[in-house]
């Protein structure tokens, strides 16, 4: 088990600085994010909101911040910013749900949330499952050319398929142990957090969040085996899924603090962790294709030129889309391991390229970068023949490694507050 200095970090460097006049929704007017903070409800905790840049970079100082209610509830200005936020939550108080103990959210060990933020008010809750999320988007928003919209669109896909959920963002979990529960989508997402929290009373967390964390660290690599890219982060656990399955089911059946009236005879989460599962081997996400290399050569506007892409989580089930600048190519074949198409016709220029996975519409974008990009060149070219366009640059697949996070204390009387220090992946 490791302690906070050995844990990761999982989101770019943020300067958890004091802010003059805590509480309330901090940002004078404007434009807000509303929701929960649930682990179970967490009263008095501190929720900060930052702008999420399209490079997975979180902005240098809060948006806003607010204090939670006892219910939870917490309402945050953001001013007149619009789009990706992350909402960062420490401190307060709350029950824990397996063993019914009072805990805190240590400032070394956040929970992290996201919304979007409009004109007006948006919706967006901080819970171990939108934590989780976080930390996937964070991974995928660091590979070249996805954009934050597009990494948190699939890393929310990716956390509701695999606990079998809707509604990730928005959804207010039910707290199983505060009364009579009906089935459905807040029951499960409340099923999934009770069975986290059963999780780390089994394995001697002394802190559930702990554990959320380290869950979400195993899950960022695609595979949930307890390891992130082969660094061990759950000692001892081949495949997590199975010890989070059979936690979520002790609690829902054995644990005396249930007060719900479910059982997993009706819920289904536990039985969606377990889907995951590969037989004799790990357990695994819905994971957007990730594209190493594409083995074009040259074609021309006119389309009907046959290109191959290779990588990794290509294929499913339900197959595989490719679109070149918004119309879908011609498919060819595909397989775990890569996908060939024939290019439709089009402009001279360069254009997007989308890899959507079908299970889920988990796409992959390579952007019309000058780094990589398929250019269609109907100009004369020193290079190429008129009439024809080129891969400049094949797209590296960028494992992202989340660095051991250096906790100092940075200056404020009565207290340390930390600042966490992430190492950043570079090509």
């Amino acid at each position: 088990m490791r302690n906070g200095a050995q844990r990761f970090a999982g989101v770019a460097t943020i300067l958890l600085l004091a802010v003059a006049g805590c509480g309330g929704d901090g940002g004078g007017g404007g434009n807000q994010v509303s929701g929960y903070l649930v682990l179970s409800a967490v009263n008095g905790a501190t929720v900060e909101a930052y702008e999420i840049l399209d490079t997975g970079a979180i902005g240098p100082s809060p948006l806003g911040t607010a204090t939670t209610g006892a219910d939870g509830s917490f309402t945050v200005g953001v001013g007149s910013y619009t789009g990706p936020v992350l909402l960062m939550a420490t401190g307060g108080s709350y029950v824990d749900e397996a063993t019914g103990a009072t805990m805190t959210i240590a400032d070394e060990d956040p929970l992290f949330g996201m919304a979007i933020a409009v004109s007006g008010t948006a919706n967006g809750n901080v819970t171990p499952l939108t934590h989780w999320a976080t930390m996937i988007a964070y991974a995928l928003s660091t590979e070249p050319n996805t954009d934050a919209l597009l990494a948190i669109d699939n890393a929310v896909l990716m956390v509701e398929d695999y606990f079998g959920v809707t509604d990730l963002l928005t959804t207010v979990p039910a707290d199983l142990t505060a009364g009579t529960v009906a089935p459905g989508n807040a029951a499960e997402h409340g099923a999934a957090i009770a069975g986290m929290s059963q999780l780390a009373d089994d394995y001697a967390y002394s802190d559930p969040v702990v554990l959320v964390h380290d869950l979400a660290s195993d899950g960022t690599d695609g595979r949930f085996d307890g390891e992130e890219r082969g660094t061990e982060t759950l000692p001892d656990w081949d495949m997590a899924s199975l010890q989070l399955r059979d936690a979520i089911r002790f609690f829902l059946n054995s644990n005396a603090r249930i007060q719900s009236g479910l059982s997993d005879g009706n819920v289904g989460v536990d039985e969606a962790v377990e889907a995951r599962v590969v037989p004799g081997s790990y357990s695994s996400y819905a994971w957007p294709p990730l594209i190493t290399a594409m083995d074009v050569s040259g074609g021309t506007s006119a389309g009907n030129t046959t290109v191959q892409f290779t990588g990794e989580f290509i294929n499913t089930t339900s197959g595989v889309d490719v679109y070149f600048g918004g119309v879908q190519g011609t498919p060819v074949s595909s397989g775990p391991t890569s996908v060939t198409v024939r290019t439709p016709s089009g402009v001279a220029g360069t254009v997007d390229v989308d890899i959507v996975n079908l299970e889920l519409g988990l796409t992959t974008r390579i952007e019309r970068r000058p780094e990589t990009r398929l250019e269609s060149r109907d100009a004369p070219s020193a290079r190429l023949p008129p009439g024809s366009w080129e891969c400049l640059t094949v797209r590296r697949q960028v494992r992202l490694h989340f660095c051991p996070r250096a906790l100092r204390p940075i200056g404020r009387s009565g207290g340390a507050r930390f600042q966490p220090q992430v190492c950043h992946c570079h090509l």
